[in-house]
């Protein structure tokens, strides 16, 4: 269970995110190609991934036509890519050309409410979690994989500031650090609505920017606390 080092690459400055690509067999996931968003100059750097090895071959940078980019996450499929940007308020979805890796934007921007912080995809692409701190509320959107259409769905407010979203493998489960109570909620999913809480659990006082992830078999939530 100890990694080691297989590649390194450098990239653009600032990389923040990170997104793999699995191909077209979710339930064999087999690391396909590799997407780093660096807030530093509003880029995407692209990445073919080794399937024996792991290592990477740099395809290209894509610079975003908005600025502010703050958060990205795939679709577990690899279809398309969400991007939301911070100064504008707003959610762009981009379709993934496997052969290149090139990305196309497929609409146009998605107005947001409130600056957004964290996003994340449903384990079938279908669904859109995005978290706004400022507006202590979590919003969710149905996408239409083929033509980017988002469509509000739900909406949840009085959240104690959330940050961080982890969906658990299955689509069930959904949990958010909320920075402003030192907690981490749940919720149960049901086609994007939430539809029941599942408690909360205390983390020590003072911590802050979460980053959440489910085990494989969804029977363990990892949270990396800073502070």
């Amino acid at each position: 269970a100890q990694p080691t080092v297989r590649d390194w690459k450098r990239g653009r400055r600032s990389p923040r995110v990170l997104g793999l690509i699995h191909g077209k067999a979710p339930l064999a996931p087999r690391a396909d190609g590799l997407y780093v968003l660096n807030q530093g100059d509003d880029s995407i750097a692209a990445f073919d991934v080794d399937p024996v090895d792991g290592s990477l071959v740099s395809i290209g940078t894509e610079w975003m036509s908005e600025l502010g980019a703050s958060c990205m996450a795939i679709d577990p499929r690899g279809r398309h890519l969400c991007v939301c940007y911070a100064i504008s308020n707003t959610l762009q979805i981009y379709s993934i050309n496997h052969t290149d890796r090139t990305l196309s934007p497929v609409g146009p921007p998605h107005p947001l409410p409130d600056t957004p912080a964290k996003i994340a995809l449903d384990p079938l692409g279908k669904h859109v979690f995005i978290s706004y701190p400022m507006a202590n509320m979590l919003e969710s959107y149905t996408v239409n994989s083929n033509t980017g259409e988002l469509r509000f769905t739900a909406t949840i407010g009085t959240l104690a500031q959330p940050e961080a979203i982890a969906i658990d493998p299955t689509g069930q489960f959904l949990y958010l650090s909320a920075e402003g109570a030192s907690r981490l909620l749940g919720f149960r999913l049901n086609n994007g609505q939430f539809t029941a809480p599942l408690g909360n659990l205390m983390t020590p006082e003072g911590t802050t920017g979460a980053l959440l992830s489910f085990s494989r078999h969804a029977d363990t939530l990892y949270a990396v606390l800073n502070g």
